[in-house]
């Protein structure tokens, strides 16, 4: 029953963005309590930011992609320098996710 349900959500471009924010945010959270690694976290983020932006709002997708693009450059660079982050970079972080879980809470509670 709840594999029709949520085939029954997801079918309609609503409810695939609310599922997709809603996941967004689980991930956010999962990364918050180290429960993911900052790279998945971006890697899922891309994904789920990738399929809203055929729907949603471009304006309010650009906006997300845009706060993501902070995440992948520094998840660009520590990979390529193979190190963590450094304190500058964490503060960075900690504002797109803080950016990113604003827009993303906004649109659950307008939806």
């Amino acid at each position: 029953m709840r594999n029709l349900r949520f085939s029954s959500v997801v079918q309609h471009p609503q409810g695939q963005q609310r599922f997709l924010a809603r996941t967004s945010l689980a991930s956010i959270q999962a990364y918050d309590e180290g429960r993911l690694t900052f790279p998945r976290l971006v890697a899922d983020l891309k994904s789920r930011i990738a399929a809203m932006r055929s729907f949603a709002d471009p304006a309010w997708a650009d906006e997300l992609k845009s706060s993501w693009g902070r995440l992948e450059i520094v998840n660009a660079i520590t990979i390529d320098q193979r190190r963590e982050p450094h304190q500058v970079e964490i503060e960075e972080i900690k504002e797109a996710l803080e950016e990113l879980r604003l827009m993303l809470t906004g649109y659950q509670q307008e939806g």
